[in-house]
């Protein structure tokens, strides 16, 4: 038994030049990703291979002033989703999959110059179908998760949770790192339905793969095995030899239709194996 899935939450500083390090996170059986400051170019078609991938670009090619940031979800192509539609002035986007259980996923970046309000926090979470996952950069200090001082948006995140029954699985460990001074801040934050807190395990990476960020892998307390779909590659496949199998398999003593349908059936289910090839995709693919 494996745990699995895991939900990745990283600010990657750049999807593109830490696309490489994306991968190598992807390989360790994520199924989902919530990644933040992707930093894409306007119009641009990023995707991930055995991944649906959905980008939110704050900017337009008309944009003089371009906003930092940009989100990107990944989800695995076996897993069932949906998209969640929101209405919000915060850089926000949501998916519900079903994984143990169904559940919404709700990745979200606040830049530092931004204002972050309780009133459109609060609006946020009254669109998301529980039970959910918040996860993202918060950009917002609260000695409640670790932090070393209080800011503003830590205060509103602080209120929020309180005023909402909400719950916070970070371990007040350090999420990012200055790339001048070292110096080390509790800024990305994974919030929850307090009736789901206790099915994850929140586990920070010991290296930020080419970001200011440290990922974070969350992983189901509820093992599971992961389960491989089976599909088969109809257009490679042997026709002639198939036909000529079946035929060698059928004998003359075929008195009824019904007779005929069970033994065509039974036939074919044992020997298409070797004329029709086989493609086996994992979850943690």
């Amino acid at each position: 038994m494996s745990k699995c899935p895991n939900i990745l939450q990283w600010n990657c500083r750049g999807i593109g030049a830490n696309f490489n390090d994306l991968k190598l996170l992807l390989s360790k059986g994520v199924q989902v990703a919530c990644l933040q400051e992707t930093r894409l170019p306007p119009n641009t078609k990023f995707s991930v291979k055995h991944f649906s991938t959905y980008n939110f670009n704050p900017n337009s090619l008309s944009d003089s002033l371009p906003t930092p940031g940009g989100i990107t979800i990944l989800v695995h192509t076996s897993i069932p989703h949906s998209i969640v539609p929101i209405t919000s002035n915060l850089q926000v986007q949501a998916v519900r999959i079903s994984l143990n259980y169904t559940l919404t996923i709700c990745n979200i970046y606040v830049p530092p110059s931004s204002v972050l309000d309780e009133q459109s926090l609060t609006s946020l979470l009254q669109q998301l179908p529980p039970p959910f996952i918040l996860m993202g950069d918060f950009n917002a200090h609260h000695p409640l998760w670790g932090s070393s001082k209080l800011n503003l948006r830590g205060q509103v995140v602080e209120n929020v949770l309180l005023h909402n029954n909400i719950s916070i699985l970070n371990s007040k460990q350090s999420t990012y790192i200055h790339p001048a001074t070292g110096s080390l801040s509790n800024i990305d934050l994974t919030l929850c339905s307090p009736s789901i807190a206790i099915d994850f395990s929140w586990n920070l990476q010991s290296d930020t793969y080419g970001s200011d960020h440290f990922p974070i892998l969350l992983s189901t307390n509820k093992p599971t095995s992961c389960q491989y779909l089976q599909y088969w590659k109809i257009n490679k496949a042997d026709w002639p030899k198939f036909s000529q199998s079946c035929e060698h398999s059928i004998d003359n003593n075929i008195l009824t239709i019904e007779t005929l349908r069970h033994a065509a059936f039974g036939t074919c289910y044992i020997k298409y194996k070797g004329k029709i090839p086989v493609n086996l995709l994992s979850s943690s693919e």
